[in-house]
């Protein structure tokens, strides 16, 4: 698909991989909608942008979900490209979970996911052509402690990506899995797995194991626009670290790695429950 004159709905955009990804979709040309629920930093990115709508929009409830789709629709009169991004997570033992915090994982990562690809489908059935793209995560195959509620609605993510990828296979509208490994963002410093696996690593900032930038994920989701496919990492190391998690010993491994750095991070035991409750 030609990047230049697009259409792009962004979520997630007030930071990190939904920001870079905003700002690089402009810069190739594309006409961009930026959703977050943080309206003042998607104020202050837009005024770096050329065209550009700002849908203030908590993805966690379904209505504005659906709002969001039908206002860049109304804006711009179409969407090319919809990207899946925004995510949430807050660390707590698996045995201490609220409910209420789960449900909004799966809100935002799957339910609000489904809501936008369904409300814009119809526009780019008409149009001929249609590229979803949701951002995933290799947390979804390897289960990360301290964070079950976020890898299950990642892991949610991974399969219904897939199920739209067999189910439209052949038809006008692409389905991309992207996987993008280790990020170096405000949700990466914030006490998530990808802090939790800093501590496991060299330091530098460089290597194997060393965080991509967010403005790296953007280029390849811009070149991923230009030539589509269904499955994409942001590196070799995220595309062998995806394979090897099929070994459950090599998950086994890894996660209880991170299990112990995100205990020693957050001053936490493997249960916060009373043994004799």
């Amino acid at each position: 698909m030609e990047v230049r004159e697009a259409v792009v709905l962004v979520t997630g955009a007030s930071s990190g991989i939904g920001r870079a990804t905003a700002l690089a979709f402009d810069a190739a040309g594309a006409r961009v909608a930026v959703a977050a629920r943080r309206r003042e930093r998607l104020d202050e990115i837009a005024k770096q942008m050329r065209s550009v709508l700002v849908v203030p929009t908590d993805l966690a409830v379904e209505s504005q979900a659906t709002a969001m789709v039908d206002r860049t629709l109304e804006h711009f009169g179409r969407i090319d490209v919809l990207i899946n991004n925004a995510g949430y997570a807050k660390p707590i033992g698996s045995d201490a979970l609220d409910p209420v915090q789960t449900r909004r994982s799966i809100e935002i990562h799957l339910i609000a996911a489904m809501v936008a690809t369904r409300r814009a489908l119809p526009s780019m059935l008409r149009q001929g052509h249609g590229h979803i793209i949701n951002v995933c995560s290799p947390s979804g195959m390897l289960g990360v402690p301290m964070l079950a509620d976020y890898t299950a609605s990642k892991a949610a993510m991974i399969g219904w990506t897939r199920a739209l990828q067999a189910e439209w296979l052949g038809t006008e509208i692409t389905v991309t899995e992207y996987e993008p490994g280790l990020i170096d963002t405000e949700f990466g410093r914030s006490g998530d797995a990808s802090q939790a696996s800093r501590e496991d690593r060299p330091s530098g900032g460089t290597g194997p194991l060393a965080a991509l930038s967010p403005e790296h994920v953007a280029g390849q989701l811009v070149d991923c626009v230009r030539r589509p496919r269904s499955l994409m990492y942001s590196n070799f190391q995220t595309r062998m670290l995806c394979w090897m998690l099929e070994s459950v010993r090599f998950r086994h491994l890894i996660g209880s790695r991170i299990g112990r750095a995100q205990r020693k991070h957050l001053g936490l035991s493997v249960f916060s429950i009373d043994r004799d409750s």
